[in-house]
This record gives structure tokens, sequence and C-alpha cells, in this order.
């Protein structure tokens, strides 16, 4: 697979993730509700929470892919340059990963 292949597919998984964040909120506004009272321990157990923590976490994935693919671009349109700067990719990224760990342990957490 070469490098723009893989700049391809890191641009569709951004888009696609980032909807799946979106729809994902959206669906968690229209079902679960605001202000709903109920505790988080019977929250967690209903499908409705399930489907929108996987898409959550779904999205953050492929978010994550696109940042590669985004990282790719840059390290190939600036050249060496590019490849110097390509250092910042793991600091920019660290706190996304940090979320994306947040948004996995979600579902598992106690209330």
């Amino acid at each position: 697979m070469s490098v723009s292949e893989l700049i391809r597919w890191g641009a569709l998984s951004a888009i696609v993730g980032g909807a799946l964040w979106v729809l994902s909120d959206l669906w968690g506004l229209l079902l679960i509700g605001l202000g709903d009272e109920r505790p988080f321990s019977e929250e967690a157990t209903t499908a409705s929470f399930a489907a929108t923590t996987g898409l959550s976490l779904l999205g953050a994935v492929l978010i994550l892919f696109g940042l590669v693919g985004f990282n790719l671009r840059q390290v190939e349109a600036a050249g060496i340059l590019g490849k110097l700067g390509s250092d910042r990719f793991p600091r920019d990224g660290a706190g996304y990963r940090h979320q994306l760990g947040h948004l996995f342990r979600g579902p598992f957490r106690s209330a």
C-alpha cells in the first residue's frame, strides 16, 4: 500500500469517525435525554447507552487513524522538514489518545 493510499484512507476514516462521533452524541441526546435523573448504574445497562458509547469509541478510533493519515501527508509534502517535524505527532496525539482511553473506559466504570 502506497503512502498516497494511506493518506486517502486516513482522510476517509477521519470523515467517517467525525460523523459517527456527532451521530453518537445526537443519539445520546435524543434517546437518553437531557437531565435524566437515573443513576449511572441503571443508565449503563441500557441498549441506548451501549450504542452511543460504541459509536463514540469507533468514531474516536477512526479519527485517530485519520490523524495518522494527515501526519503522513505533512511528512510527504514538506520533505526533510516534514520528517523533522513529524516528531510533533506523538506529542499532539497523546492528549487525543488519553481521551480515547476515557471513552473506552466509560462503559466499564462503576457508579
